[in-house]
Protein backbone atom coordinates (compact mmCIF):
# COMPACT_ATOMS: atom_id res chain seq x y z
CA UNK A 1 0.00 0.00 0.00
CA UNK A 2 1.16 3.08 -0.57
CA UNK A 3 1.96 5.96 2.10
CA UNK A 4 0.14 9.13 2.65
CA UNK A 5 1.63 12.27 2.86
CA UNK A 6 -0.45 16.00 4.23
CA UNK A 7 -0.63 18.34 1.45
CA UNK A 8 -3.12 21.17 1.18
CA UNK A 9 -5.70 21.40 -1.79
CA UNK A 10 -4.00 24.53 -3.08
CA UNK A 11 -1.20 22.62 -3.47
CA UNK A 12 -2.81 19.94 -5.25
CA UNK A 13 -3.09 21.05 -8.88
CA UNK A 14 0.32 21.80 -9.58
CA UNK A 15 1.57 18.40 -7.89
CA UNK A 16 -0.80 16.93 -9.82
CA UNK A 17 0.43 17.96 -13.20
CA UNK A 18 3.97 17.14 -12.36
CA UNK A 19 2.97 13.88 -11.00
CA UNK A 20 1.09 13.59 -14.42
CA UNK A 21 4.27 14.81 -16.88
CA UNK A 22 6.57 12.61 -15.02
CA UNK A 23 4.58 9.67 -15.17
CA UNK A 24 3.81 9.62 -19.15
CA UNK A 25 7.69 10.03 -19.72
CA UNK A 26 8.20 7.42 -17.50
CA UNK A 27 5.68 5.25 -19.37
CA UNK A 28 7.18 6.14 -22.94
CA UNK A 29 10.63 5.10 -21.79
CA UNK A 30 9.40 1.87 -20.51
CA UNK A 31 7.61 1.10 -23.70
CA UNK A 32 9.97 2.46 -26.26
CA UNK A 33 12.46 -0.34 -24.21
CA UNK A 34 9.46 -3.04 -24.17
CA UNK A 35 8.81 -2.19 -28.19
CA UNK A 36 12.98 -3.47 -28.51
CA UNK A 37 12.74 -6.43 -26.41
CA UNK A 38 8.96 -7.89 -27.78
CA UNK A 39 10.96 -10.46 -29.99
CA UNK A 40 12.18 -12.22 -26.17
CA UNK A 41 8.05 -12.21 -25.50
CA UNK A 42 6.75 -14.84 -27.72
CA UNK A 43 3.59 -16.52 -26.03
CA UNK A 44 4.91 -19.39 -28.11
CA UNK A 45 7.89 -20.42 -25.97
CA UNK A 46 5.32 -20.97 -22.90
CA UNK A 47 2.46 -22.74 -24.69
CA UNK A 48 4.10 -23.73 -27.88
CA UNK A 49 1.99 -26.19 -30.17
CA UNK A 50 -1.18 -25.81 -27.47
CA UNK A 51 -2.02 -22.48 -29.54
CA UNK A 52 -3.01 -21.49 -32.84
CA UNK A 53 -0.05 -20.61 -35.04
CA UNK A 54 1.19 -21.16 -38.33
CA UNK A 55 4.00 -22.67 -36.72
CA UNK A 56 3.34 -26.22 -36.01
CA UNK A 57 6.94 -27.52 -34.28
CA UNK A 58 6.51 -28.75 -31.20
CA UNK A 59 8.16 -26.21 -28.13
CA UNK A 60 10.18 -28.74 -25.53
CA UNK A 61 8.49 -28.36 -21.96
CA UNK A 62 5.17 -26.87 -23.62
CA UNK A 63 2.91 -29.68 -22.35
CA UNK A 64 4.21 -29.02 -19.01
CA UNK A 65 4.22 -25.23 -19.10
CA UNK A 66 0.34 -25.69 -20.60
CA UNK A 67 -0.64 -27.90 -17.75
CA UNK A 68 0.43 -25.43 -15.07
CA UNK A 69 -1.52 -22.43 -16.69
CA UNK A 70 -4.66 -25.04 -17.54
CA UNK A 71 -4.23 -26.35 -13.65
CA UNK A 72 -4.42 -22.26 -12.74
CA UNK A 73 -6.61 -21.46 -14.94
CA UNK A 74 -9.13 -23.94 -13.75
CA UNK A 75 -8.88 -23.08 -10.15
CA UNK A 76 -9.06 -18.95 -11.25
CA UNK A 77 -12.86 -20.08 -12.40
CA UNK A 78 -13.96 -21.18 -10.04
CA UNK A 79 -13.11 -18.47 -7.15
CA UNK A 80 -13.10 -15.75 -7.28
CA UNK A 81 -14.56 -15.40 -10.88
CA UNK A 82 -17.03 -18.04 -11.29
CA UNK A 83 -17.46 -18.82 -14.67
CA UNK A 84 -16.80 -21.72 -17.09
CA UNK A 85 -13.67 -23.79 -16.61
CA UNK A 86 -13.20 -25.40 -19.85
CA UNK A 87 -10.65 -24.92 -21.94
CA UNK A 88 -10.08 -26.17 -25.47
CA UNK A 89 -7.00 -26.52 -27.51
CA UNK A 90 -5.71 -25.20 -29.47
CA UNK A 91 -5.77 -21.79 -27.67
CA UNK A 92 -6.85 -18.93 -28.96
CA UNK A 93 -3.83 -16.68 -30.31
CA UNK A 94 -1.94 -14.86 -28.47
CA UNK A 95 -0.45 -12.18 -29.93
CA UNK A 96 3.02 -11.05 -29.24
CA UNK A 97 2.59 -7.64 -28.14
CA UNK A 98 4.05 -6.70 -24.74
CA UNK A 99 1.98 -3.90 -23.21
CA UNK A 100 1.95 -1.67 -20.08
CA UNK A 101 -1.10 -0.37 -18.48
CA UNK A 102 -1.29 1.67 -14.72
CA UNK A 103 -1.73 -0.55 -11.49
CA UNK A 104 -4.83 0.02 -10.09
CA UNK A 105 -6.74 -0.70 -6.82
CA UNK A 106 -9.77 0.00 -5.18
CA UNK A 107 -9.57 2.61 -2.13
CA UNK A 108 -12.79 2.43 0.05
CA UNK A 109 -13.19 5.97 1.69
CA UNK A 110 -15.83 5.03 4.33
CA UNK A 111 -19.48 4.34 3.06
CA UNK A 112 -20.39 3.53 -0.15
CA UNK A 113 -17.53 5.19 -1.75
CA UNK A 114 -14.75 2.99 -3.15
CA UNK A 115 -12.27 4.90 -5.41
CA UNK A 116 -10.35 3.42 -8.22
CA UNK A 117 -6.69 4.49 -7.58
CA UNK A 118 -3.91 4.58 -10.20
CA UNK A 119 -0.45 4.45 -9.68
CA UNK A 120 1.90 7.16 -11.85
CA UNK A 121 5.31 5.05 -11.38
CA UNK A 122 3.95 1.00 -11.16
CA UNK A 123 2.31 -0.52 -14.32
CA UNK A 124 1.05 -4.13 -15.42
CA UNK A 125 2.84 -6.08 -18.19
CA UNK A 126 0.51 -8.11 -19.77
CA UNK A 127 0.15 -9.32 -23.33
CA UNK A 128 -2.70 -6.54 -25.32
CA UNK A 129 -5.92 -7.77 -25.20
CA UNK A 130 -9.27 -5.79 -24.93
CA UNK A 131 -10.28 -6.16 -21.38
CA UNK A 132 -7.01 -5.66 -19.00
CA UNK A 133 -7.28 -5.23 -15.31
CA UNK A 134 -8.15 -1.56 -15.55
CA UNK A 135 -11.59 -2.17 -17.17
CA UNK A 136 -12.34 -5.32 -14.68
CA UNK A 137 -11.88 -2.83 -11.82
CA UNK A 138 -13.83 -0.11 -13.45
CA UNK A 139 -16.37 -2.46 -14.18
CA UNK A 140 -16.43 -4.37 -10.13
CA UNK A 141 -16.74 -1.03 -8.72
CA UNK A 142 -19.56 0.01 -11.66
CA UNK A 143 -21.39 -3.16 -10.27
CA UNK A 144 -21.29 -4.73 -13.79
CA UNK A 145 -20.37 -8.28 -14.31
CA UNK A 146 -17.87 -9.01 -17.24
CA UNK A 147 -18.37 -10.90 -19.94
CA UNK A 148 -16.96 -14.63 -19.11
CA UNK A 149 -14.91 -14.55 -22.43
CA UNK A 150 -13.37 -11.17 -21.71
CA UNK A 151 -12.22 -12.96 -18.20
CA UNK A 152 -11.02 -16.06 -20.18
CA UNK A 153 -8.86 -14.25 -22.34
CA UNK A 154 -7.37 -11.79 -19.44
CA UNK A 155 -6.81 -15.11 -17.13
CA UNK A 156 -4.70 -16.63 -20.14
CA UNK A 157 -2.98 -14.49 -21.37
CA UNK A 158 -1.93 -12.86 -17.90
CA UNK A 159 -0.85 -16.67 -16.84
CA UNK A 160 1.10 -17.11 -19.97
CA UNK A 161 2.94 -13.71 -19.03
CA UNK A 162 3.77 -14.81 -15.90
CA UNK A 163 5.18 -18.16 -16.77
CA UNK A 164 7.22 -16.63 -20.10
CA UNK A 165 8.75 -14.34 -16.84
CA UNK A 166 9.29 -16.95 -14.67
CA UNK A 167 10.90 -19.28 -17.38
CA UNK A 168 13.40 -16.42 -18.50
CA UNK A 169 15.14 -15.03 -16.20
CA UNK A 170 17.11 -13.49 -18.41
CA UNK A 171 14.52 -10.92 -19.33
CA UNK A 172 13.85 -10.03 -15.79
CA UNK A 173 17.28 -9.07 -15.69
CA UNK A 174 17.35 -6.67 -18.89
CA UNK A 175 14.01 -4.57 -17.51
CA UNK A 176 15.67 -4.13 -14.31
CA UNK A 177 19.02 -3.20 -15.96
CA UNK A 178 17.42 -0.67 -17.63
CA UNK A 179 16.45 1.07 -14.16
CA UNK A 180 12.80 -0.61 -13.23
CA UNK A 181 12.41 -3.37 -11.06
CA UNK A 182 9.93 -6.11 -12.17
CA UNK A 183 7.85 -8.32 -9.54
CA UNK A 184 4.97 -10.70 -9.51
CA UNK A 185 1.80 -9.31 -7.33
CA UNK A 186 -1.90 -10.31 -6.82
CA UNK A 187 -4.99 -7.96 -6.38
CA UNK A 188 -8.12 -8.48 -4.07
CA UNK A 189 -10.02 -8.26 -7.85
CA UNK A 190 -8.20 -11.45 -9.55
CA UNK A 191 -7.50 -13.74 -6.43
CA UNK A 192 -4.25 -15.50 -6.92
CA UNK A 193 -4.13 -14.59 -10.30
CA UNK A 194 -0.19 -13.56 -10.89
CA UNK A 195 0.02 -10.11 -12.14
CA UNK A 196 3.93 -8.97 -13.64
CA UNK A 197 4.05 -5.38 -12.41
CA UNK A 198 7.06 -2.97 -13.63
CA UNK A 199 7.79 0.00 -11.26
CA UNK A 200 10.15 2.82 -11.67
CA UNK A 201 12.68 3.79 -9.25
CA UNK A 202 10.19 7.02 -7.58
CA UNK A 203 7.57 6.48 -4.69
CA UNK A 204 4.08 7.48 -5.31
CA UNK A 205 1.76 8.63 -2.22
CA UNK A 206 -1.65 9.49 -1.41
CA UNK A 207 -3.14 12.86 -0.07
CA UNK A 208 -5.25 12.01 3.34
CA UNK A 209 -8.57 10.41 2.95
CA UNK A 210 -10.25 13.88 3.38
CA UNK A 211 -8.93 15.60 0.80
CA UNK A 212 -9.03 12.56 -1.88
CA UNK A 213 -13.14 12.79 -0.77
CA UNK A 214 -13.31 16.45 -1.37
CA UNK A 215 -11.57 15.70 -4.84
CA UNK A 216 -13.75 13.09 -5.85
CA UNK A 217 -17.06 14.70 -5.53
CA UNK A 218 -16.37 17.68 -6.79
CA UNK A 219 -15.07 16.11 -10.02
CA UNK A 220 -17.59 13.86 -9.97
CA UNK A 221 -15.41 10.90 -10.89
CA UNK A 222 -14.74 7.71 -9.03
CA UNK A 223 -11.25 7.58 -9.63
CA UNK A 224 -7.62 9.13 -8.34
CA UNK A 225 -4.25 9.12 -9.33
CA UNK A 226 -1.27 9.21 -6.65
CA UNK A 227 0.74 11.89 -6.68
CA UNK A 228 4.91 11.37 -7.67
CA UNK A 229 7.10 12.20 -4.37
CA UNK A 230 9.57 15.18 -5.27
CA UNK A 231 11.60 14.07 -2.56
CA UNK A 232 12.77 10.46 -4.57
CA UNK A 233 13.10 12.74 -7.85
CA UNK A 234 15.99 14.62 -5.83
CA UNK A 235 17.70 11.66 -4.76
CA UNK A 236 17.07 9.29 -7.70
CA UNK A 237 20.14 7.64 -9.12
CA UNK A 238 18.98 7.09 -12.71
CA UNK A 239 19.85 8.36 -16.11
CA UNK A 240 16.54 9.73 -16.75
CA UNK A 241 16.76 12.49 -13.34
CA UNK A 242 18.25 15.13 -15.30
CA UNK A 243 14.44 14.85 -17.48
CA UNK A 244 11.85 14.15 -14.44
CA UNK A 245 13.62 16.98 -12.23
CA UNK A 246 12.86 19.40 -15.18
CA UNK A 247 9.20 18.08 -15.46
CA UNK A 248 8.78 18.58 -11.78
CA UNK A 249 10.20 21.84 -11.53
CA UNK A 250 8.54 22.92 -14.49
CA UNK A 251 5.20 22.33 -13.15
CA UNK A 252 5.94 23.17 -9.55
CA UNK A 253 7.38 27.02 -10.54
CA UNK A 254 4.13 27.66 -12.34
CA UNK A 255 1.86 27.05 -10.01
Amino acid sequence: MSKVKEIQLEQLTAMRQASQAISQSLYQTLAGHLKTLTPLFSPRKVLGEFMESAYKEKVPGADRHFAKIEAHYKTLCQAPFAIPARLSTPLPNVANQPVIYPWCYPYPLGGDLILNVRSPVRWVLAYATAYDLTRLLADRLAGETPRADDVKILLLTSLTMAALIDLNTGLKELIEGLGFTLTVEQSELTGDLPLIVVAAPLGAFRPPDDLMKMVAQLSGRGSFEELVDSADVATLEHPLKGRLQALLDSDLNRA
